[in-house]
């Protein structure tokens, strides 16, 4: 039987779903996880993390239309504490028993995880972190951008949490993305980061925003046009409650106790008639501020 002194086993914060995306995200959320979003894998980058591979975020896309007209929301399923309730229930559409139209979820014959009907799909899912759009407002679309451009194009300030684009719990600090740009990408290139659409269907769609790989042939555009039910989707999910590496270097700094500062002081006086006492100067100093 277990005890409550055990000590607290933490699980991985991050793990890999790979697959059809339709039929991984019902594993992602039972397991009490969110796909990883678009801001967060920017901060990921900066750090030397998921350069080399394209990841299938867990913000989503909505196309009800075609033409310039076209209304196109931007769906932010979660924030650093874990899913939304409309993300939640977006993402929960995506399974196995909903209908696919070229890739895209059809919302007119959506299912939950059970497989009963979900009536009114599209107007459900509504709500904070839902941000509608018209194509012709969205900014450049189908070609690669300089870092001016990204810094100022709509599309890319909500997928990087901008706090002018997004609600606040869902905002982040702009200047982890700026640094993204600059440090990562536009250090390599001087256009890159596309934003590529779907065209949409004759019913409303949804479909998961595609952050691509950083190389010459596709500089981290973002595909709002991937499809959930191919082999190759790629998404990596995050525990919110687990630590990430920066809290684990925390946790294991320990505090000193008094006996380790008379175990540094024996070791400083021993050291008194063999060094010369300015060497031995900042040290004591040091011991002074403890």
């Amino acid at each position: 039987m277990s005890s409550e002194f055990n000590p607290v086993q933490v699980r991985e914060k991050y793990a890999d779903f790979n697959g059809k995306i339709k039929e991984q995200m019902s594993l992602i959320l039972a397991d009490a996880r969110y796909p990883m979003f678009t801001r967060e894998l920017a901060e990921q980058r900066v750090q030397g993390r998921g350069i080399g591979r394209y990841v299938n975020a867990g913000d989503l896309v909505t196309y009800n239309g075609k033409g310039d007209n076209q209304e196109i929301r931007f769906i932010l399923t979660a924030n650093r504490q874990g899913l939304t309730e409309t993300g939640r229930f977006a993402l929960g559409l995506i399974n196995p028993h909903s209908d696919y139209v070229n890739g895209a979820l059809n919302l007119t014959k959506a299912k939950d995880a059970q497989g009963k009907d979900v009536n009114g799909a599209y107007d459900a899912i509504s709500g904070s972190g839902v941000i509608a759009v018209k194509r012709k407002d969205l900014g450049i679309i189908g070609a690669r951008m300089t870092q001016e451009q990204v810094l100022n194009h709509k599309g890319w300030r909500m997928l990087l949490r901008h706090p002018d684009e997004v609600p606040k719990e869902l905002a982040e600090d702009f200047e982890g993305a700026k640094e993204y740009m600059s440090k990562v990408v536009f250090s390599k290139y001087d256009l890159a980061m596309g934003m590529f659409l779907s065209d949409g269907e004759t019913v409303p769609t949804l479909r998961a925003w595609c952050v691509d790989w950083l190389d010459d042939g596709n500089r981290s555009s973002a595909y709002g046009r991937s499809w959930l039910d191919v082999d190759y989707g790629c998404s990596v999910s995050v525990a919110p409650e687990a630590p990430n590496a920066l809290d684990t270097n925390v946790q294991q700094v320990k505090a000193y106790s008094p006996a380790d500062l008379a175990t540094f002081d024996n070791a400083v006086k021993g050291l008194e008639g063999v060094l010369n006492p300015a060497l031995l100067r900042p040290f004591q100093q040091l011991r002074s501020k403890l």
